[in-house]
Formats: C-alpha cells, structure tokens, sequence
C-alpha cells in the first residue's frame, strides 16, 4: 500500500512536501490501523539513525 504524508519541519524545511511510503502488507493487516503502524515503525527506523548520530554529535569527550 502507498502513502502520501505532507511533512514539514519549520526547523529545517523552507516549505511543506509530500513524501511517499511504501508499506508491505500481510493478508492478515484488515485494517487501516495495521497500515499506520507498519508505517509509523518504517519511518522510525529510518529516522533512529539520525537520531543516534545527533546525540553522539552532541557528546564532549
């Protein structure tokens, strides 16, 4: 299944976009509920690298 998300982030975007997901789904994945939660975790995934490398840039040693 395909999604169109409309992000913006006023921190690091000059304007609003689309942005598109593809999300697998399993013959079991009745609901519309099943889909966002596969989507919520596809996007956290590739966003926890992003995460690890801002926190480690703001480590002193």
């Amino acid at each position: 299944m395909r999604f169109s998300i409309y992000r913006y982030n006023p921190d690091k975007d000059a304007k609003p976009y689309m942005q598109e997901y593809d999300v697998p789904l399993e013959q079991s994945d009745r609901m519309l509920h099943d889909a966002l939660v596969k989507l919520k975790a596809q996007d956290d995934s590739s966003r926890s690298g992003a995460r690890a490398a801002k926190a480690c840039a703001g480590r002193t040693r």
